[in-house]
């Protein structure tokens, strides 16, 4: 069953006391040392192992055994069943709308902590409970004090004794449009002793040509007494090829710019990473330290045409072919101290990271001009250029908190007051050097068209904030102040500026549990966003000849303010559940762009964009899920929805311009889950609306129905059958093909004991009409885009399964 409860982790070792073979858990996080025993499965008392131990507070918490599941089924079948709880194709695992970026297993770190990555290798019959957590870190679990946005954080609880095993996996996939693969993985986990491995290779044709995806990894995980080190290291290999047509309509105050794109490109790319991490917890000190590397080279080459009508009437052909590579390399340390005077601490985190980019385009670019009352060829032009770039960013953050107890209450409620200091340095430098090579193969630097750009940023910021701690309502109060101050240098110092700001914003975090299995939150974050050097560069950028950039060097920083409250409810008797969230964000000095139209050399008309701070962007969303099961989960309906509102900025010809956006969805499905059978069917809606203030810009609407059903079967002997239909029907893009029905199936079958090998046949869009269609808008342009790739597609796969959980005896779905 679903209930408003949580998992506080319990994590000093020290206030473990084993008697017999029943663990206690001692919590400390209210400032005082209590004993109680975990609640076990159904909430009855009852004593598990140390591994199983959690303490509900205040998240989300969903009984795997209230769920029917296939008996070979994987975490991300379960999940999909989950109120509130979405799992899409490509395995991204959103909770009301945000995504769930890390993964724990019986609250501790697990190998990558890669939601998406174990999700689909863990089988659901290990699962007692899933959890979902709004994870502040874990220094913010030592010190109790937490502030700024949470993130949405997956925890797992294992039934009794699974906490260890080995799993994983190797196949060989073939399929048409010359598709061939290879994988393999492995995994052995002995609780907190982890060490797994992959690799992969992928070949196919796409339809724009072929595509290689190599790649391998490995990691290390390992707790030793009160401290835990991990290694992870990935290298990925891919050589791809794509097409895409797009459809881009650009208002002015004069008039209107049609442009239709054809683009097709040629990538290569290689990186590697190395991740590491050290942490240690005592009952007094917590320390982590964290170091991530990384290296990347790019290689490009692309052909555009384009066709402009309207106010401009042009022909652009373009060609690209550049090399690139980019080192990065960051350190974090977070450390806390509690001092002998219980709730009285000290934190400190010093963060920093060295980032790179260095590259070399060759670009070739011919313009053809049209007689605007004739339609004939006027005139062309042909530019050769070659660009070299040097980018060069160090970024420097150092923060400090310190806490002390107001006083305890009777009811055990704990108060404090906490001081914070927080200092960032920002350090950019951005050169590069434009060379123009003529019809004879001379190349020529060219001053105007290079650029040499040095910016500084500072800032310094003090904060206050009261803290409430109790059994039901925890919240945070208090105020930050932050003063900023940002130099550039440009033109190789011949020009500077100096920018300075100062900006209050507020803390608000709360908690409060209304009973037992329902909850209400709330909290606030702020976040201060430098502009970028290629914001701030005064010299004209020409990469693209029909739209030339020009920096502004007095832009000041932005500063977003972001606002969100949800509300949880379960029937504790029904199952039902409702789920409602609450969003909104704001942001000062936002960085916009203007857009301009000038006359050319050639008498023509060219855009040139700028960039400018402007107040007055802001946007509100409200979602709810609401959720009904019947008989047990056999069956169940459930509504989603949502509704928001943006209003944003941008200007053309100097004229301010307003975009007011809304965007409306509803949804319905219904489900039936079996041991043997499993059908999902849903419908929904959505409608977005775009208007803006300038009279040539006429309102832009999209209608999306979607139509969706899915079943899966299990018969003779575990063969597993799998079918899925969406339709859907959508009206507003510009663009053709816009209501494909697609039709999809999968059939596999398990040999050998424990299903040790499988095969597996699937049909992908059996009547190829994926579209692969998007909008975008951006400023005063909007866009729709359609990738051009091949969706029909036949594949069989055959794979080697390995798995071993607890003492080995695989454990059937309880009762």
């Amino acid at each position: 069953m679903f209930r408003a409860g949580g998992v506080r982790r319990v994590q000093m070792a020290n206030q473990y006391a084993e008697t017999g073979r029943r663990w206690w858990c001692g919590d400390s996080a209210h400032g005082y040392t209590r004993t109680q025993m975990c609640k076990g499965r159904l909430g009855k008392r009852s004593a598990l192992t140390r591994d199983q131990c959690t303490v509900p507070v205040g998240d989300a918490v969903v009984d795997a055994a209230a769920f029917n599941v296939f008996p070979d089924a994987m975490v991300d079948e379960l999940l999909r069943q989950l109120p509130g709880v979405e799992v899409d194709a490509e395995g991204n695992a959103t909770a009301m709308g945000e995504s769930m970026t890390k993964l724990r297993v019986n609250g501790k770190d697990f190998f990558t902590n890669d939601v998406k990555e174990f999700i689909s290798k863990l089988p659901a019959y290990i699962v007692d409970k899933i959890q979902v957590i709004d994870d502040f870190g874990d220094q913010a679990n030592f010190t109790g004090i937490k502030e700024g946005k949470p993130q949405k954080m997956l925890n797992i609880v294992t039934k009794p004794g699974l906490n260890k095993g080995t799993f994983g996996s190797v196949g060989i996939n073939s399929g048409t449009n010359d598709q061939y693969g290879l994988q393999g993985n492995g995994n052995i986990w002995r609780d907190t002793r982890q060490i797994g491995f992959s690799s992969r290779y992928n070949h196919a044709d796409n339809g724009a040509g072929s595509s290689d995806n190599a790649g391998g990894g490995a990691n290390y995980r390992n707790t030793f007494g009160k401290t835990s080190l991990s290694f992870n290291y990935n290298l990925n290999d891919n050589r791809s090829a794509n097409e895409s047509l797009s459809n881009t309509e650009t208002v002015n105050t004069i008039g209107t710019i049609y442009d239709n794109i054809f683009r097709r490109a040629n990538n290569e790319s290689n990186m590697q990473s190395l991740n590491t991490s050290l942490q240690t917890t005592t009952k007094k000190m917590f320390l982590n330290v964290g170091a991530n590397f990384s290296y990347s080279n790019n290689s490009t080459q692309s052909v555009s045409a384009s066709n402009k009508t309207g106010i401009i009437q042009q022909d652009f052909f373009n060609g690209i072919s550049g090399l690139s590579s980019s080192p990065v390399a960051t350190l974090n340390i977070s450390m806390s101290r509690k001092f002998a005077k219980p709730g009285k601490g000290f934190s400190l985190n010093l963060s920093s990271s060295l980032s790179g980019n260095n590259s070399d385009q060759n670009i070739d670019s011919r313009t053809f001009y049209y007689d605007a009352a004739t339609g004939t060829l006027a005139k062309d032009s042909l530019l050769n250029r070659a660009l070299g770039t040097d980018n060069r960013n160090l970024n420097t953050s150092i923060s400090s908190v310190y806490s002390m107890v107001l006083g305890m209450r009777p009811d055990s409620a704990r108060r404090n007051l906490s001081f914070n200091y927080r200092a960032t340095f920002g350090s950019s430098n951005s050169n590069q050097l434009t060379n123009v090579i003529d019809a004879a193969g001379i190349s020529r630097y060219v001053d105007s068209l290079s650029t040499d750009v040095r910016a500084r940023n500072f800032s310094n910021g003090i904060g206050i904030t009261y803290g409430y701690n109790a059994k039901k309502l925890s919240y945070s109060l208090g105020l930050n102040a932050t003063g900023q101050v940002q130099n550039g240098s440009y033109f190789k110092g011949t020009l500077k500026r100096r920018v300075q700001a100062f900006i209050y914003s507020p803390v608000i975090n709360m908690s409060y549990k209304i009973g037992p299995t329902s909850s209400l939150g709330a909290y606030y974050n702020g976040t201060n966003v430098p502009p970028t050097a290629y914001q701030l560069q005064p010299v004209r950028n020409v990469q693209n000849l029909q739209n030339t950039v020009i920096g502004n060097p007095d832009l000041k920083p932005s500063f977003s303010h972001n606002m969100s409250v949800s509300y949880n409810k379960m029937q504790k008797e029904s199952g039902r559940s409702l789920m409602l969230s609450l969003m909104g964000g704001a942001t000062q000095n936002q960085i916009v762009m203007n857009v301009v139209l000038l006359k050319d050399t050639l008498n023509s008309l060219k855009q040139e964009t700028r960039f400018l701070n402007v107040n007055g962007t802001y946007s509100v969303r409200g979602n709810y899920s609401y959720n009904i099961p019947i008989n047990k989960n056999k069956y169940n309906i459930s509504f989603r929805g949502g509704v928001g509102f943006a209003n944003n900025i941008s200007y053309a010809d100097n004229v301010k311009n307003y975009n007011r956006g809304i965007n409306v969805s509803q949804s319905l499905a219904t489900g039936m889950f079996t041991k043997t059978l499993q059908l999902n069917a849903s419908a929904g809606y959505s409608y977005s609306t775009n208007s803006f203030s300038l009279l040539q810009f006429a309102s832009r609407d999209i209608q999306t129905w979607n139509f969706g059903l899915n079943g899966s079967v299990r018969f003779w002997k575990g063969t597993g059958l799998s079918v899925m239909v969406t339709k859907q029907l959508n009206s507003g893009y510009v663009l053709s093909n816009t209501s494909p029905l697609l039709i999809s199936a999968n059939i596999g079958r398990g040999f050998f004991k424990n299903k040790l090998l499988s095969l597996n046949l699937s049909a992908n869009d059996l009547l190829n009409q994926g579209n692969n269609l998007a909008r975008s808008i951006n400023g005063n342009t909007v866009t729709d885009v359609r990738t051009n790739q091949i969706t029909r597609i036949f594949t069989a796969g055959l794979s080697l399964n390995l798995q071993k959980f607890g003492n080995g005896r695989k454990m059937a779905i309880e009762q």
